[in-house]
């Protein structure tokens, strides 16, 4: 292995975005990641749902099935006995793809109510979907992750019924941020391999959605 073979030379390997037994690892808390899309999916249905029985919100879960750590951040949702699982798609970070998704869960089953997504742009799809479907959006909700740059408008758009958007975990909008405090470290002599960094983490949410989450950035 290349990492290995460095580090035996006294190289200093940095592995962005993955976790691994060795090396210095950058990356986000995948599982930390789901548990706090799927809190942030049971708060707002708490408020939209609070009377709704076992598996009667019909879901929508865009995720992966390839991609260990993106499968992880899809699991947790499903603890919810309100949630009825009712659609599973592969997701793209892409627009477009996002849309054409979406397209295909509303033709299986327009009662759709919850979504879930893995991908900051694709949800930004899925949202203009809706949109071009001029139904009422003030009992749908989409929670995703990461970050998209028309992302905070649309959580604000989602507040003025215009939208489905309703919250995103966000690792960081700087992800060298990351890879700058593993290099210090290795600098300064803090941190050595086998290390991983998870990047903070923060809910960006719709301001009329009455939920907060951060955490410091922290060490496996």
């Amino acid at each position: 292995d290349i990492t290995l073979t460095a580090e035996e030379k006294g190289t200093s390997v940095i592995i962005y975005g993955v976790e691994a037994d060795f090396g210095i690892c950058a990356t986000q808390n995948m599982e930390e990641i789901g548990k706090q899309m799927a809190a942030m999916a049971i708060a707002w249905m708490d408020t939209i749902y609070p009377d709704a029985s076992e598996h009667s919100v019909k879901t929508c879960i865009f995720g992966q099935t390839a991609v260990t750590d993106l499968i992880i951040r899809t699991e947790s949702i499903s603890d919810d006995e309100r949630v009825n699982i009712v659609y599973e798609a592969e997701i793209e970070d892409v627009i477009d793809v996002g849309f054409n998704r979406m397209e295909e869960a509303f033709t299986f089953d327009p009662e759709i109510k919850l979504v879930f997504a893995t991908s900051a742009s694709g949800s930004v799809g899925c949202n203009n979907y809706i949109l071009s479907q001029n139904i009422d959006t003030s009992d749908i909700g989409l929670f995703c992750c990461d970050y998209d740059s028309v992302l905070e408008e649309m959580l604000n758009a989602s507040s003025a019924g215009r939208g489905i958007i309703r919250g995103s975990i966000i690792a960081s909008k700087e992800p060298a941020s990351g890879v700058i405090s593993c290099i210090s470290g290795i600098i300064n002599g803090t941190i050595s391999s086998p290390y991983i960094y998870y990047h903070p983490l923060y809910a960006m949410v719709a301001p009329d959605f009455d939920y907060q989450y951060s955490s410091e950035e922290n060490i496996a």
